[in-house]
């Protein structure tokens, strides 16, 4: 993330009141036009309880880059992770200039596994800097966008079809998936339909008969 002047101080006043702690790393460079400018690279996470819950239950990490802090009109990038009883629990966030390679290659650091949407960006960003994690797709992401995709297509079909997706996204054998999945599309005629090519073509990052092998 890159920041030009003074905002930064307001960020890390309303990151505090948040109770998040920041950092900030400064650096020299040029706007374009020939002026010299500071630009400042800024993140904040949550101290202590998250670094904690971290360190036990960040062996699989969520990580939401969907959100904008509608104040600052700034993505906001979220880790989150799931604790010994099954609840969500907070890691730790960054406030980025911008969603770009950069950005994130800096923001992120390495958990075991990490999942995300399909940003191309973020997917480049992870290969780059954590070259040991596994980088896998967040089914939550996925299918938050099925209504927009598949309600039209499908109508009254569209509830047993989303039943049969998550019957296949359970089992256990990458063969078993596999065929489930050519009947389904066969079944509610989705042969042409590039949403499922393109689930399909990314299945190893998502599917979790494929994830148990990686």
């Amino acid at each position: 993330m890159t920041w030009i002047g003074q905002r930064p101080a307001m960020t890390c006043e309303f990151a505090k009141r948040c109770g998040f702690s920041t950092r900030r790393h400064r650096t020299e460079g040029k706007d374009g036009v020939g002026k010299g400018l500071t630009r400042r690279y800024f993140v904040c996470h949550r101290a202590a309880s998250s670094i904690q819950a971290y360190e036990i239950f960040g062996d699989a990490v969520v990580f939401y880059a969907t959100h904008r802090l509608t104040a600052l009109d700034m993505p906001l990038e979220i880790w989150v992770g799931v604790n010994n009883y099954g609840v969500p629990c907070f890691f730790g966030c960054a406030l980025l200039r911008e969603e770009n390679l950069r950005s994130f290659s800096w923001a992120l650091k390495a958990p075991q596994t990490i999942l995300t949407d399909q940003n191309m960006c973020l997917k480049e960003a992870i290969a780059m800097e954590m070259p040991a994690t596994k980088h896998a797709l967040s089914v939550w992401m996925i299918v938050v966008k099925f209504p927009s995709w598949f309600n039209a297509v499908l109508g009254e079909h569209y509830n047993e079809w989303k039943a049969e997706f998550f019957r296949l996204y359970n089992l256990e054998s990458i063969e078993d998936f596999e065929l489930g999945w050519r009947d389904i599309v066969n079944s509610f005629g989705l042969h042409t339909n590039r949403h499922i090519a393109n689930l399909f073509a990314l299945r190893m990052q998502w599917a979790l008969p494929d994830l148990r092998t990686l």
